[in-house]
């Protein structure tokens, strides 16, 4: 029974000491204070490389989603067994805002006495206008960067004469918005917005 006891006796355990504590550590040293850091010379140089490069593909990006949203045959064109371009309704039921230019166009077609200046900022939209509008068999004419000042008269000449009865003029952003004088023309539409919103409004004024 003693041993027992013994046994279960309670025997209180010592309070730790202060001194098994840790100890907090020193403070930093003002010499150990982290320094600025700074963009090593051709780590920097690379940097701007990515940017640039950055936004290279950001500017493709966002052509290609312009060219998207106006026509698809933009990135490729139907071709028929013999290899050469198709051109039928396919072009007009293929991109939503052809399909509101055809309506607008067939409509004052209707109406007539109606006159009608088309910009767009791609030339390459302008060919597909172009085929557009020879397939509705409609009289147009054309002025973009690459025709001369001699073609540039005779077609608005030819615009502005009543007894042509002329529809349609196709008309680049840029080389429409300077010398050009289309008073005859009831309605302007722009069919791409320009990157500089000034040369839209400076070419509605002609």
């Amino acid at each position: 029974k003693r041993d027992m006891d013994a046994l279960y006796q309670v025997r209180p355990h010592p309070a730790p000491s202060a001194a098994a504590s840790p100890s907090p550590p020193p403070p930093p040293s003002a010499s150990a204070a982290p320094s600025p850091l700074t963009l090593a010379p051709p780590r920097h140089q690379s940097s701007s490389a990515a940017l640039t490069a950055n936004k290279s593909r950001l500017m493709n990006l966002v052509m290609q989603l312009r060219k998207c949203c106006n026509h698809p045959y933009l990135f490729e064109w139907p071709l028929d067994a013999s290899g050469n371009e198709v051109v039928d309704d396919i072009l007009v039921q293929a991109s939503g805002k052809m399909q509101l230019l055809d309506r607008i166009l067939v409509e004052l077609k209707r109406q007539g006495d109606h006159q009608t200046l088309i910009f767009s900022q791609m030339t390459r939209m302008l060919d597909i206008l172009e085929d557009y509008l020879a397939w509705r068999r409609w009289s147009y004419r054309r002025l973009d960067g690459t025709v001369s000042s001699d073609d540039r008269r005779k077609a608005m000449n030819e615009f502005q004469d009543e007894n042509n009865e002329i529809d349609v003029f196709l008309l680049s952003t840029r080389a429409g918005g300077l010398g050009i004088n289309l008073q005859t023309a009831d309605t302007v539409i722009i069919y791409d917005s320009d990157w500089n919103p000034q040369a839209d409004l400076q070419a509605m004024d002609r």
